[in-house]
């Protein structure tokens, strides 16, 4: 299984605004009435730009598993496997590679149907595993951008 999103979480600024009414619980915990904080601002189309992207990337992942594409076969030599409740820990990082792997297959084909101009790696730490720049023709730009956090639970891995 691998889970999509096109926009990392915002900040939830509730806590923030109620330790303006009451007093801190402790005195290591600083108030928040001298911060600034920016708050980040939805874009007039972000739901016709979230809907386009979602749709683009459902559509590629379902191509490559319709095509047997979404196999990843690692080869251990441990007599009794690994233990299923864990295996998602070590298959994460092989499918964010898988991920990255089939979005890159698409831009280098030139049949590109899905207006994916740019796919890029994630850096370490970063909240999405690979970023995605779609063609899009909106009010200020020509392209809108996805970003993809990769998941793998036990489910979606099988031992042979």
């Amino acid at each position: 299984m691998v889970l999509l999103h096109t926009q990392p979480e915002l900040l939830n600024f509730a806590e923030a605004e109620s330790a303006k009414d009451s007093p801190p619980k402790n005195a290591d915990v600083a108030m928040y009435d001298s911060h600034h904080f920016k708050i980040p601002l939805e874009a007039d189309d972000y739901i016709e730009c979230s809907d386009f992207v979602i749709k683009n990337i459902e559509s590629i992942i379902s191509a490559a598993m319709d095509t047997g594409r979404n196999r990843i076969l690692i080869d251990t030599n441990l007599k009794f496997g690994l233990p299923m409740e864990n295996v998602n820990k070590i298959a994460g990082p092989f499918i964010e590679a898988w991920a990255y792997e089939i979005f890159s297959q698409v831009i280098e084909d030139e049949n590109n149907n899905y207006d994916l101009l740019n796919v890029e790696a994630g850096e370490r730490l970063n909240f999405a595993d690979v970023i995605l720049q779609f063609r899009k023709v909106r009010k200020r730009s020509r392209s809108v951008t996805g970003h993809v956090d990769v998941k793998a639970t036990s489910n979606d891995i099988n031992q042979k």
